[in-house]
């Protein structure tokens, strides 16, 4: 269950800890035993299953390990349903200070650094909350050629009524060659944003569990200024989905970049990437890409402009079942803004 066309997802352990604050450690090789001889640990948390409080940081163990092989190198993203309720999660690599990257040849334990943003939540043994991707040499189109020469062999930006779009009007440089998506607001619910909550969210809970309006307050295209304008407020979290429908081909994923300052201060994406399959229902026209919007200063947005860039990884060979013919799929009709699997979507 934990294998995805692309990706697997790693489990959390039952030992996870408080943190009174985080310390990104190098050349280690016990992390637990880091923050603990090191007075950085508030307390465990012993319940099976665990509150974790907003805005308090946490050091989570997860029940796989990691031997990787002199050439592989593994990459972590969180899972879509977890970054959508604005959840961080880290990685954290032992041995280099980094994170969400384990270095070729890595062999042991793995913990992150879990903070839930904009409410608190529930987790337990065995919740996935993270995805992991084994990379080998350097899979990503890099040179504008090869990547305009792949978007003329295949066809994978429409518009949401369904018209091929040109893929020149696609590549902006940036000296990257990254693809750039810009953000639609033409649905009667354009967004998202988070609002307080008293109760945690439970992540072991079935899909369709809660009320929207729980968590979220839906952003009507009505309430944009002057028809147009959608204000972001700093520090806030939203839910807003790009203008451009995707198909991503089966030997291929698409890779995020979390923060592009050549758009403006915010984060765009936290879960990281688009599995192969991605959008080939509905006759492979396509469905966008739900964003999780995190402004670092007071901003106003409007349709059609830039609002993230990614960039085309190829797999080692096509993923064997593709992300929409899975039936555990949970973002399969997504045709517009979607929340995370824990909401109810009427």
């Amino acid at each position: 269950e934990e294998i995805g066309p692309s990706s697997v997802d790693i489990r959390v352990a039952d030992d996870v800890y408080e943190l009174k604050a985080i310390v990104l450690p190098s050349n280690i090789n016990d992390v637990y035993t880091f923050f603990k001889s090191n007075n950085l640990i508030a307390k465990k948390l012993n319940n099976n299953k665990k509150i974790l409080e907003k805005g308090k940081t946490y050091l989570v163990k997860f029940q796989e390990t990691l031997d990787l092989p002199a050439n592989i190198r593994a990459i972590f993203s969180p899972k879509s349903s977890i970054g959508r309720v604005d959840v961080h999660v880290r990685i954290i690599n032992p041995h280099k200070g980094r994170l969400d990257v384990l270095e070729p040849g890595y062999k042991g334990e793995l913990w992150a650094f879990v903070t839930p943003r904009s409410f608190s939540v529930v987790i337990a043994p065995g919740v996935s909350l993270t995805q992991i991707r084994f990379i080998k040499g350097d899979p990503r189109l890099r040179q504008v050629e090869h990547v305009m020469n792949f978007l003329a062999e295949n066809k994978c930006f429409f518009t949401p009524e369904g018209k091929l779009i040109d893929p020149d009007t696609l590549v902006r440089s940036d000296y990257d060659n990254a693809i750039t998506f810009t953000l639609g607001l033409s649905a009667d619910i354009v967004g998202w944003q988070a609002r307080e909550s008293k109760e945690p969210l439970d992540l072991t809970a079935p899909a369709g569990t809660y009320d929207p309006t729980e968590f979220f307050k839906p952003v009507f295209k009505t309430d944009l200024q002057d028809s147009k304008f959608l204000f972001l407020q700093k520090d806030k979290f939203y839910i807003l989905t790009t203008y451009e429908y995707i198909v991503v081909p089966a030997s291929w994923s698409l890779e995020f970049a979390a923060i592009d300052p050549y758009t403006g201060e915010f984060r765009g994406h936290y879960a990281g990437f688009v599995d192969p399959g991605w959008g080939v229902i509905n006759n492979n026209k396509g469905k966008p890409i739900t964003l999780e919007v995190r402004p670092f200063e007071n901003v106003y947005v409007v349709a059609g402009q830039p609002i993230i860039k990614a960039f085309w990884d190829r797999l080692s060979k096509p993923a064997e079942i593709l992300y929409d013919k899975r039936a555990s799929s949970h973002y399969i009709g997504q045709p517009t803004v979607r929340l995370s699997k824990y909401f109810r979507t009427n």
